[in-house]
């Protein structure tokens, strides 16, 4: 279902939630939004027929239990205007709750932790014999590659095991394989012989991790991707650590400042969004960088992420707290920006044998994210207007491609939708280059820097 200014079933009407001060609760019965009783001044705009009902949620891993929703007081849920109205259903949110005496808001339960069965712990040995015989396979095809395979032997082999790994194993036989990204940070800090800087956020567990200095002039704000469901591998810190020691050798002064978010399905949307507005809270609320000084940055699903903050400061989320910024930020990078949540891409017709990944692997990890929840501008920025754009407060994007990834139409998509509204927008695509090829090539072991890498880095140190 497309969600837009069409989708009448889901639009607010024009204007603002008024602000009474109370919470609204559902134990799952189904209460019409304008029964419950209301105080304050003014009246909301939703048409009575167009009110939505709270109901019984289904948890996490599918059992049909009913939650306590506690959301917030209605002075928070700013849900958009006539020209960009956001589709209102509000008991998709996740379990929030508002205390109305004080300025920041306060997480209700909303973590429902899932662990590998033991039926999917013995998959795990037919699962490996089936991505070894995958990857001994992918030598021989090697020897014929073409254009649009990899551009070495070695990450032929190496792709051709990550795109039967990710279509093979479920998401929780992926983590339970993949350390999380703490303990990443932490095996990079000690070959780094640095000190690890770790800073707890107070949001469902979410926390912020320093590469670098982090009294820096700059700094970039990150948040990796993996499908919602991934931890950063090494690979990442590898890549953050070249972005800090590159700038630094060209005498420029930046550090990353990298988020561990919640991964689905132990949580859903917008959960991850809301920890990656607070990662931005947090870096400003320190006051050693003003705005102009950050930078945000994103690949894959944390690409959608870094574009649903920037969504988040122009059109405030109706359940996340609004944060105002006194001047634009410096930039954003995007590397292969995931940005349309459709559970199946197959119908691009794109050529997935010079990638990492396969045009099928959306459905699972979106189904994971959104968990039943209403996908919105905030979750599918491809599904927005241009004008929706117009006023990121950010002075420049980047965005970055692979020539071989499958994502690539729908980031040319996007990327054209995204100059419709906001001009100041470069697009760059490495030639035979994967999905998010700076990271994952160095998570594989292949240290040769990419294009996209290389631009990244040219891009940054330009606006420092």
């Amino acid at each position: 279902m497309r969600l837009g200014p069409s989708s009448s079933a889901l639009r607010p009407g024009p204007g603002k939630v008024p602000a009474p001060n109370y919470i609204w609760r559902s134990r799952g019965a189904a209460v019409p939004l304008l029964s419950l009783p209301r105080s304050g001044t003014g009246a909301t705009s939703i048409p009575e027929a167009e009110a939505p009902l709270a109901r019984t949620d289904p948890c996490v891993n599918g059992d049909a239990q009913a939650h306590e929703y506690e959301f917030l007081s209605a002075r928070r849920l700013n849900v958009g205007d006539a020209k960009h109205p956001i589709p209102l259903n509000v008991l998709d949110w996740e379990s929030r709750r508002y205390n109305s005496t004080a300025s920041n808001m306060k997480e209700t339960k909303t973590i429902v932790m899932q662990r590998l069965s033991f039926g999917g712990k013995l998959d795990m040995l037919p699962a490996l014999a089936s991505i070894v015989t995958v990857g001994i396979l992918s030598v021989l095809s090697g020897f014929i590659r073409s254009t649009k395979d990899a551009p070495s032997l070695y990450l032929h082999i190496a792709y051709a095991v990550l795109r039967r790994a990710t279509k093979r194993l479920s998401v929780l036989q992926l983590q339970w394989i993949s350390p999380p990204t703490d303990k990443m940070y932490e095996r990079y800090a000690r070959s780094a012989r640095v000190t690890p800087q770790t800073v707890d956020l107070g949001i469902h567990g979410a926390k912020g991790h320093w590469i670098g200095n982090k009294n820096a002039k700059h700094v970039l704000i990150w948040y990796h991707g993996g499908g919602f469901c991934l931890p950063a591998n090494l690979g990442y810190f590898k890549f953050w650590a070249d972005v800090v020691s590159s700038s630094r050798a060209a005498g420029k002064d930046v550090a990353v400042f990298a988020l561990t978010y919640t991964l689905a399905p132990h949580a859903r949307y917008p959960t991850q969004l809301t920890q990656a507005v607070e990662a931005l809270r947090y870096v400003l609320a320190q006051k050693r960088q003003r705005p102009s000084q950050i930078f945000l940055g994103g690949d894959s699903a944390g690409g959608n992420l870094a574009v649903g903050v920037l969504s988040h400061l122009a059109h405030p989320h109706p359940a996340i707290q609004e944060l105002k910024l006194e001047e634009p930020l410096a930039g954003t990078a995007l590397i292969a920006p995931w940005t349309s949540l459709d559970e199946n891409h197959s119908q691009e017709k794109v050529y997935s044998g010079g990638d990492l990944i396969t045009p099928f692997v959306g459905k699972p990890w979106s189904r994971h994210y959104l968990n039943g929840t209403a996908r919105d501008y905030y979750t599918d920025a491809s599904l927005a207007p241009s004008s929706w754009f117009e006023t990121y407060p950010v002075k420049q994007i980047l965005v970055l491609g692979g020539g071989n990834e499958v994502l690539l139409p729908i980031i040319e998509d996007f990327v054209e939708k995204l100059k419709g509204g906001f001009p100041s927008v470069e697009f760059f695509i490495g030639k035979r280059e994967a999905h998010v090829a700076p990271v994952y090539n160095l998570y594989v072991g292949d240290s040769t820097e990419t294009q996209q890498g290389k631009k990244l880095k040219t891009w940054l140190k330009e606006l420092l």
